[in-house]
């Protein structure tokens, strides 16, 4: 403990030698490719099979639900074939929805509620005390694809009395108990084996939805088959991070201190489709537990908090990914308390000190970042420095991030982090998490997800694009060690990055960014050049 061990994986890595889920290989093994409606809710009304089941290596064409898979001996033959299909698809109930509908609802939603109360303390029923200063704004976050870099596969052998997977999964017991439900099978009848990697899951291989397709296609043609999404399929038939609408309104005291804070949030469940047990709570209290971190347990001193929740049903599919609810709701605290510095006059560093008395591990990392990051440092013109504080998943970190704004152009050049995670029990994976986790920060600031006729406008990379090399800034993390419990490291990071950037491009122009991505204000991330004389940290 303590001290940074070469990781065993990386020259299997390096090599290409590693084995992901997508390299499985078995006897007999066929390999199928799916295209599914285009629509949400899509179904099949039905498939002219012929035009691909007279093509090189192709075994069958076997519907599907809401869609219909093309089995053959490789994967590029059963493509084709597929390509030649022109299944007949019902578009389902939502076949107008669109981003534009989603946001009146959830605008609708954060005018009438109903509401939920999760968290009252202090009288915020009362008028504010007259001539009272009240500072109030509305933060959006956007869909987003989980967009890992293996899309969804899956190696499924069923017989009449057996059901072994491969599967690249997170959820091996959701995978389990779903299969035996759908194929009516016994504990003792269903193996499900995780694959030796998964390139990359984020939380969207936690669902079964990919491994139980793949076991129908294989019960159907009673072969084992290998079931690889296009990448296309991959975005279109993500279980995305839900969209949020956040009102935050404080009452500055004479001090320019926030006397009180109330939090609106309207989201969309998370925790639904990997706990479908949850549901009569939902149902009954409003209130997704998930959608709700970062709000109910503030680190800043402020006697009166009041959160008001509103679960919204709208016909996406959402779930969990990576930051789950504390990414959109740090985002809005964290951006609101940026707001508040400004209105009281006051440096963002120090504002957030003196809100940070009562809690000395979180002012501890905030002036360790301060510090790394340069804080006060003269910048030249078009530069500007933002921070951001937080406590997630057991974990306090504070960020400095660095950026220069030309035009339309944003660099990100830095990324100073504190982190205060308890034992670090090897500083070097730690670090590699952590900062890994920072490039995937980018990500929410960089791409979202809309809809237009009932389906993803973006399908693919050149539409949902990801943070490129060019684009990654210099990372300074240090770990400081205050004698806390053990946190967590993978989830962190992203979490303090888009409110830290948001807050920076305001020093540099005086913008506020209440949304993500940059796109959404006509901005976009522009390359980033090594320090002279140093590479990429």
């Amino acid at each position: 403990m303590g001290r940074a061990v070469p990781r065993v994986d990386i020259p299997e890595k390096v090599d290409g030698s590693a084995r992901f889920g997508i390299d499985m290989k078995l006897p007999g093994m066929l390999v199928a490719a799916v295209r599914t409606a285009p629509t949400l809710d899509g179904r099949l009304r039905g498939v002219d099979s012929a035009p691909a089941a007279s093509q090189p290596g192709v075994h069958a064409v076997v519907p599907l639900d809401n869609g219909v898979a093309v089995v053959a001996g490789t994967y590029w033959q059963a493509r084709m074939a597929l390509s030649r299909l022109r299944p007949d698809f019902d578009a389902g109930p939502n076949a107008d929805l669109s981003s534009r509908q989603l946001i009146a609802r959830y605008q609708a939603a954060l005018e009438g509620g109903p509401w939920a109360t999760p968290l009252n303390e202090g009288n915020l029923e009362a008028a504010p005390a007259p001539g009272a200063r009240v500072v109030t704004a509305d933060y959006e976050n956007p869909f987003l694809a989980h967009a890992t870099m293996e899309p969804m596969n899956c190696t499924v052998s069923v017989t009449t009395d057996r059901c072994e997977v491969w599967a690249p999964t997170q959820g091996q017991e959701f995978a389990f108990h779903t299969l035996k439900a759908v194929l009516g099978l016994r504990d003792d009848q269903v193996q499900v084996n995780r694959t030796p990697y998964i390139g990359g899951g984020f939380g969207r291989r936690l669902l079964p939805d990919f491994v139980v397709q793949a076991a129908l296609i294989s019960k159907a043609v009673g072969r084992p088959v290998k079931t690889i999404w296009s990448r296309e399929e991959d975005i279109r038939r993500d279980k995305y991070r839900p969209a949020t609408l956040v009102r935050l309104a404080a009452e500055m005291d004479g001090e320019g201190r926030p006397a009180s804070l109330r939090a609106r949030v309207v989201s969309p469940t998370i925790l639904l489709p990997v706990f479908p047990t949850i549901e009569p709570v939902l149902n009954e209290k409003g209130i997704d537990p998930s959608a709700l971190e970062g709000m109910l347990e503030p680190i800043y001193d402020i006697a009166r908090k009041r959160v008001d929740f509103h679960l919204l049903k709208i016909p996406v599919p959402t779930s969990v990914m990576r930051t789950t609810g504390y990414g959109p709701n740090i985002f809005a605290v964290e951006s609101f308390v940026d707001e508040l510095a400004v209105a009281a006059k006051s440096d963002p560093v120090e504002y957030r000190r003196r809100l940070l008395d009562k809690n000395p591990r979180a002012r501890a990392v905030l002036e360790w970042a301060a510090r790394l990051g340069g804080w006060g440092a003269p910048l030249p013109k078009g530069h500007g420095r933002g921070v951001a504080v937080a406590r997630a998943f057991g974990t306090f970190v504070a960020q400095v991030v660095e950026v220069a704004v030309d035009a339309d152009e944003v660099r990100a050049l830095r990324v100073a982090s504190a982190v205060d995670c308890g034992p670090v029990l090897d500083p070097g994976i730690a670090a590699s998490n952590f900062e890994c986790g920072i490039v995937f920060g980018l990500s929410y600031c960089k791409s979202e997800i809309t809809f237009e006729a009932d389906t993803t406008v973006q399908r693919n990379f050149d539409g949902y694009e990801l943070p490129y090399l060019a684009e990654s800034p210099e990372l300074v993390t240090e770990f400081l060690e205050s004698g806390g419990e053990l946190g967590g490291i993978g989830e962190v990071s992203p979490v303090t990055v888009p409110p830290a950037l948001a807050n920076a491009v305001f020093a540099a122009t005086g913008r506020r960014l209440r949304s993500m991505p940059l796109g959404r204000h006509g901005l976009r991330f522009g390359v980033v050049r090594p320090p002279k004389g140093r590479g990429y940290a």
